[in-house]
C-alpha cells in the first residue's frame, strides 16, 4: 500500500469529472462540444440522451482508484449512475487480496461492484498479456452499462506511442489509445462507449491527489518486472528521454495528431467502400482503380470492420498484388490466420476459415421456426401459393449437406446436375459444400441460391414455406 502526504492538486476530482463530461457530450447530438462528434456504432444510431450508466474498470491500482474516487464524489450531482467492475485474472499470488481490496474500497465509496474471475488461456502466437487482455475485454463487452471507463493516464499514453513506434506500427498504432471509442459488444448487448478521461493527467498529479485524500491503492508486482517490454520502457528508457525532452507532452501531441490522420484515413476508406463495397463484399474492378496506397487503406478498414486481424505491411502488399493481378476467371484464396480472403468472379469475400470446416449434422424439419446452421440461420416464412409446399413436410424432411451427384429440376426446366446449377447461380465454390439443402423423400427440394425443385412447389392458395439462408 502507498504512503500519504499533502497534495497541491486538491481539485483533481473536478478536472476528471469535467473531462468526462466533455467526452460524454460528444455522443449527444444536442451538444456542441469542442471535440468532433463520435460516429455511431455500426447498426446503432446515437441516442438523443447522453449515457448515464458508467462503469469503472477497477484493478485496485493507483489510476483506477483515483478515477473511481473522483467520480464517486462528483457523480451524484451530475446524475451519473456509477458502478465498478473488477477482473480477477488469477495470474498473481496476490489476486485474491486485490479483489478483496476492491470490494472494501467500493463499500467505502458506496459504489456497486461486480467481480468476475476469468481463465486466461493463450491462443497460438499470443503472449500472456494479450491473452489476459482478451479475457478481460470479453467480460467488458457483456456488461450492462452505457460507458466503460479506463484509468490510463498521460504517461501510459506516451509509453504506448513509443512502444508501438518501436514495433513498427502504422498511423493507427501511433495514435495509441483514443480517449473515446466504441467497444465491440457481445451479441445481443447494446454497444458500450469506452472512455479514458485521465489521458491528459500526469501520474504524479494522480498520486498526489490520492495521498491528499488519504486513499490507498495496490501495486502490481509485475509492473517492476523488467522482462516485460513496457516495463523496460517505463523504468529504463523514459527516464533517460526526460533528461532531454518533454517526452510525455511531445508523445501525447504526436498521438493526437496521428489520431486525426487515422480519422481522415478512415473517412477516406468509408467513402471508397461506398463505391467499391456490395454488402460485405468488395467489387474487384473498382477496387483495382484505386491507387495502391488507397486500395491498401480500404483493405485494412474492411478487414478491421469484419474483426479480422491486421496483416503486416508485407502481407497486405501481397494481398493487394494478388487481387490486382488475379485472372478474371480464376480464384484467389489468401489466408490470414483463421480468415481467408477469396476473390472470385469479380468479387472479394472475407470468411472465417473455421466456419468453412464446421461439422454440420442433418436437421429434421416440419416447417415453422427458423433454424441455426453453422454460423448462420435458415429463415422460414409462411406464404400462400409460394415456397415449398407445407403438405410435403413430414419426418422425412431434413436439411443436410450435398453428397455429390445430385440433380435438380427447377420449374419449367429440365433436370440438371446440381453442380452445374450452383456454378450458373454464382454460388462461390468454397460455400457449396456448406449449404443447407432441404431434402424431402431423399430428393433435394430446395437449394440456397438456386431455388425450389418443381415437384415440391406449393400450388396456388396452398400453404408454403419461403426459405432463405442468411450467413453471420
Amino acid at each position: 500500500m502507498a504512503a500519504t502526504r499533502n497534495s497541491p492538486f486538491p481539485e483533481l476530482h473536478l478536472r476528471i469529472a469535467d473531462r468526462l463530461a466533455e467526452l460524454l457530450a460528444v455522443v449527444d447530438p444536442a451538444q456542441d462540444g469542442a471535440l468532433a462528434p463520435l460516429p455511431p456504432a455500426a447498426g446503432h444510431p446515437l441516442s438523443p440522451v447522453a449515457p448515464r450508466r458508467l462503469t469503472v474498470a477497477l484493478s485496485g491500482g493507483r489510476d483506477s482508484v483515483a478515477l473511481l474516487a473522483a467520480l464517486a464524489r462528483e457523480g451524484p450531482r451530475r446524475d451519473w449512475q456509477l458502478s465498478a467492475v473488477h477482473i480477477h485474472h488469477g495470474l498473481s499470488p496476490n489476486a485474491d487480496d486485490w479483489a478483496a481490496f476492491c470490494s472494501r474500497l467500493c463499500l467505502q465509496l458506496k459504489v456497486p461492484l461486480q467481480t468476475h474471475a476469468v481463465s486466461v488461456t493463450k491462443m497460438p502466437g499470443e503472449g500472456l498479456e494479450a491473452a489476459a487482455r482478451r479475457a478481460r475485454y470479453d467480460i467488458f463487452a457483456a456488461l450492462a452499462t452505457d460507458v466503460l471507463l479506463l484509468g490510463h493516464h498521460r504517461e501510459d499514453q506516451a509509453e504506448t506511442v513509443l512502444f508501438n513506434l518501436l514495433r513498427g506500427s502504422g498511423i493507427r498504432g501511433l495514435a495509441a489509445m483514443p480517449p473515446r471509442r466504441w467497444l465491440d459488444a457481445a451479441p445481443g448487448v447494446s454497444p458500450i462507449l469506452l472512455l479514458r478521461p485521465l489521458l491528459e493527467i500526469a501520474r504524479v498529479d494522480i498520486e498526489a491527489w490520492l495521498q491528499q485524500q488519504g486513499l490507498a491503492w495496490i501495486e502490481d508486482e509485475s509492473n517492476a518486472d523488467g522482462r516485460y517490454s513496457r516495463n523496460f520502457l517505463r523504468h529504463q528508457v523514459m527516464p533517460l528521454l526526460r533528461q532531454r525532452f518533454p517526452v510525455e507532452e511531445s508523445l501525447g501531441r504526436a498521438a493526437s495528431l496521428a489520431g486525426e490522420a487515422e480519422g481522415l484515413l478512415e473517412d477516406l476508406a468509408i467513402l471508397d467502400l461506398a463505391q467499391v463495397g456490395v454488402g460485405a463484399q468488395l467489387q474487384l474492378a473498382p477496387l483495382r482503380r484505386l491507387s495502391p496506397s488507397r486500395g491498401r487503406n480500404l483493405l485494412r478498414y474492411w478487414l478491421r470492420q469484419a474483426g479480422a486481424p491486421m496483416p503486416a505491411q508485407l502481407a497486405l502488399a501481397d494481398l493487394w498484388h494478388q487481387l490486382l493481378n488475379s485472372a478474371e476467371d480464376g480464384e484467389v484464396a489468401w489466408r490470414l490466420g483463421a480468415w481467408v480472403v477469396h476473390a472470385w468472379r469479380g468479387r472479394v469475400y472475407l470468411e472465417a476459415e473455421a466456419d468453412q470446416d464446421l461439422p454440420l449434422a442433418p436437421l429434421s424439419w416440419q416447417g415453422g421456426a427458423d433454424l441455426s446452421w453453422g454460423t448462420g440461420r435458415i429463415v422460414c416464412r409462411a406464404a400462400r401459393g409460394q415456397g415449398v409446399a407445407a403438405r410435403l413436410m413430414d419426418p422425412a424432411a431434413i436439411f443436410r449437406l450435398r453428397q455429390g451427384g445430385e440433380r435438380l429440376q427447377l420449374p419449367g426446366r429440365p433436370g440438371r446436375p446440381l453442380k452445374k446449377l450452383l456454378q450458373e447461380s454464382a454460388v462461390p465454390p468454397w460455400r457449396r459444400c456448406q449449404l443447407p439443402i432441404l431434402w424431402i423423400d431423399s430428393r433435394p427440394a430446395w437449394v440456397p441460391g438456386v431455388g425450389i425443385a418443381e415437384d415440391f412447389l406449393a400450388a396456388p392458395e396452398e400453404l408454403g414455406w419461403l426459405l432463405e439462408w442468411t450467413e453471420a
